[in-house]
């Protein structure tokens, strides 16, 4: 059941290791010397260390060189803290692990510990009712274990690199308990961490990121005015997505102010949501509106976060209805119609049912309701109620909800929901020895769409759109939806590539664009994720 020791095995077990090195040793450090500890040769080191600065560089880490002294490494402390958690675990860097974890042998380090400080943190975080998910509560732990590794090693801080009061933050006293060792400054560093996985954006928590990051608020105001441009949704009208999008900006700017990078998500969550097809490039567009330059925040958990909580909220806003409301008649008491009712409700959910005898019939106001159901109806008279009626048998209570839904509850939906697409594309053949990114955007240009951004700043979005690392589909057909609320007459485009294009797992021979139309409001997001799924099959 372990991972078989052959080379590839090995040879990645000591890159992590080197890596973890690298991270706790703050000083100067000589090839040589690598070489040794790890025992291999300095050519087979020089291999390992082209990995380490690949994985360096998503945190903004640079290892630097000095003649005759070594190397070090450079970067924001918190920069440095993520990414030791980040590669915590040997088994843990792509994939959930089903057996214990086994942390860091080299640093004395063990599951027994971990699974200590964890219950404290959760208990903490339950009484306090604190917003952080699962994963959260998961880091929070590690960063208390590993702390003390950084409090004898870390680099020097100035108290006035982090202006934040530690006053609201709950979980210090078992940062203390665990490292006798820590300061001021390392309190304030756990703030940071513990406010950088807040999943809910309250008045308290707030003001601690206005005091951390008050550019965070610009970033996020810009923010929804770049959204609007570049897909035509307007945001202000929908208060759950301003909500999600101001707590990914203050992320963002933590994450960017600080250092507090998170690039650990098990790839078979990332393969999961990659599937919400129109839900995934959505948050695409709003980490580029937020912040364009920064692409490794596309793999952060961030984004995963993101397209979660956009699919939740548009999820709720698709099921939103307006009033309806429904009669229950019968000649059998009101037994039975009480019974009726609250089976009724349990099937038909967003439908308020009030309950009538059949000679109070006719002091009903039957403009307050969409419908009558009937129930025991041979006898009584329903000619005269002017309003549809349902006339059901008492034996059939729990099998009367299907045709109520279709023909009531379902037009009472307050967003429409359209398909996105139309029933044939529009072909086009790139040449792959002309600027792919460029040609298709002349030909959605030559087709009505006018472009709401420099043309720069569409080709960087397409290029993110396209070229993510988690495509390997074999059958080559990757398909990938735009939002605008211009009244184009083509909306929907497939380009043939005379050769695949490679995109890191796998590579492309057709790509799909869908124009989906923002005017009706985020529902369409949730509706193509569905739509396209089926439509094409994937």
């Amino acid at each position: 059941m372990n991972i078989p020791k052959h080379s590839s095995s090995i040879s990645y077990e000591r890159i992590i290791w080197l890596l973890r090195y690298l991270l706790y040793v703050r000083r100067n450090i000589k090839s040589e010397e690598l070489a040794q500890k790890t025992n291999v040769s300095l050519a087979t080191l020089n291999k390992d260390l082209r990995v380490i600065r690949k994985i360096f560089k998503n945190y903004h880490i640079t290892i630097q060189s000095t003649p005759y002294y070594g190397m070090h490494l450079e970067g924001k402390e918190l920069a440095l803290r993520s990414c030791f958690l980040d590669y915590c675990d040997l088994y843990m860097i792509y994939e959930e692990n089903i057996f214990p974890q086994y942390f860091m042998k080299q640093f004395g380090l063990h599951y027994q510990q971990f699974k200590h400080i964890f219950n404290q943190v959760k208990e903490v975080i339950m009484q306090k009712k604190m917003m952080i998910n699962d994963s959260g509560l998961k880091r929070l732990s590690l960063y208390i274990l590993v702390s003390p590794l950084f409090s004898e090693n870390k680099l020097s801080g100035d108290d006035n690199d982090v202006i934040i009061s530690t006053k609201y933050n709950p979980l210090i006293s078992i940062l203390e308990k665990h490292n006798p060792l820590t300061n001021s400054y390392e309190k304030k560093l756990f703030t940071l961490f513990y406010l950088s996985l807040l999943e809910g954006i309250n008045n308290e928590s707030m003001d601690l990121f206005m005091e951390c990051v008050p550019e965070a608020l610009k970033m996020y105001e810009n923010g929804l005015i770049n959204i609007e441009g570049m897909s035509g949704l307007k945001i202000h009208d929908f208060l759950q997505m301003k909500k999600v999008i101001k707590k990914v900006a203050f992320k963002i700017a933590l994450r960017q102010k600080y250092g507090l990078y998170h690039f650990s998500t098990p790839n078979y969550i990332r393969q999961k949501l990659r599937k919400e097809i129109a839900s995934y490039s959505f948050s695409v567009y709003i980490i580029f509106a937020l912040h364009c330059n920064d692409s490794y925040l596309f793999r952060d958990v961030l984004f995963y976060e993101l397209l979660e909580d956009i699919y939740q909220v548009v999820y709720k806003l698709r099921n939103e209805y307006n009033a309806c409301h429904a009669l229950i008649v019968s000649r059998l008491g009101n037994s039975f119609l009480d019974v009726a009712m609250e089976r009724l409700k349990w099937t038909i959910r967003s439908v308020d049912f009030s309950i009538c005898n059949e000679y109070e019939l006719a002091s009903v106001d039957y403009s307050f309701y969409d419908f009558v159901i009937v129930y025991d109806a041979i006898e009584m008279n329903v000619d005269s109620i002017p309003i549809p009626v349902y006339e059901e048998d008492t034996k059939n209570v729990n099998n009367s909800s299907m045709k109520i839904w279709s023909n009531h509850v379902v037009k009472k939906r307050k967003v429409k929901v359209l398909r996105p697409y139309l029933d044939s594309p529009i072909y086009s053949t790139i040449l792959n020895d002309c600027d792919i990114l460029e040609a298709m955007i002349n030909v959605f240009i030559n087709k009505g769409y006018h472009l709401l951004m420099p043309i720069s700043d569409f080709k960087q979005l397409l290029k993110e759109l396209i070229f993510d690392d988690l495509y390997n589909q074999s059958p080559e057909i990757k398909i990938i939806t735009l939002y605008t609320n211009q009244d184009i007459e083509y909306k929907y485009f497939a380009f043939n590539f005379q050769e695949p294009i490679q995109c890191y797992g796998g590579q492309i021979g057709l790509l799909h664009f869908l124009f989906m139309d923002t005017s009706n409001g985020p529902i369409i997001i949730k509706n193509g994720d569905s739509e396209l799924r089926r439509y094409f099959n994937v």
